[in-house]
Order: structure tokens, then sequence, then C-alpha cells
């Protein structure tokens, strides 16, 4: 093989692994910032009251902390068929990565809301730790 065959191989195998490394891997960060610019939240009226909402791709959850420390949580489209979907896990709202995301992710690839006050957190531990508005 000449010198340029095998420097021309050379380039495109590594422009190969380059643009598979800039695209094969989204981390926990990338859904941590995803999640938190899908997110709006509002104070409601009548009394110390808050509704956020969430939208990531096609899944939609919304959370209204209500005095008392009470809580809803709105899952208002949630399939593992999509690109993300979300669960109730250990007290917050876990966004996990549903069958329809092209699964290129590290494997702690989850973004954790707390319904306490809306906030979205990179862990567990944190968001189970948060507290309210």
């Amino acid at each position: 093989m000449s010198s340029s065959r095998l420097s021309l191989s050379f380039v495109v195998c590594a422009l190969s692994v380059s643009a598979w490394a800039q695209t094969a891997l989204a981390t926990r960060e990338d859904l941590f910032r995803l999640v938190v610019s899908g997110s709006t939240c509002r104070q409601l009226p009548h009394g110390n009251r808050t509704l956020c909402e969430y939208k990531v791709g096609k899944l939609e959850f919304a959370l209204r902390n209500e005095e008392n420390g009470i809580y809803n949580i709105a899952f208002r489209h949630s399939d593992q068929q999509d690109d993300f979907y979300a669960v109730h896990y250990g007290g917050c709202v876990a966004v996990v990565p549903g069958l329809g995301h092209p699964r290129n992710y590290e494997a702690e690839y989850v973004a954790y809301v707390a319904p306490q006050n809306g906030r979205v957190y990179r862990d567990l531990t944190q968001c189970k730790a948060a507290e309210g508005p």
C-alpha cells in the first residue's frame, strides 16, 4: 500500500473515530441541562404554592407544590417507547432514556427532579436532600 493511501486511510479512520466520540456518549450533565432548559416554574395565587412544568422531547410532566409539604406529580406524557420517560423513584422524579433513544449515553444517564422545590439535580442523593421552595 502506498504511503499516501495509508495516510488517507488513517485520516478517514481518525475522522470517523472523532465524529463517533463527539456523538457517542451523552453524559449526565447533558441530560441535566436538557431537563433544566425544558422547565418552567411559577408561583400560584392563593398561598405558598408553585407549579413547575417540564418538557423533554415528547416527555411532559408537572409538579405542584401545595402548602404543608404536600405535592402533586402529573405525568402528562411519559412513554417508555419515546426518547425519554419519567418515573417516581426514591421520592424524586427520575428522567431516563426510553427505548426510542439512540442509546449513546453513559451508564448513569439520568436526571432527578425534587417535587419539594421543582429543582433539577444530577444525582438522587442531592434530590432526596432537597428542601421546599
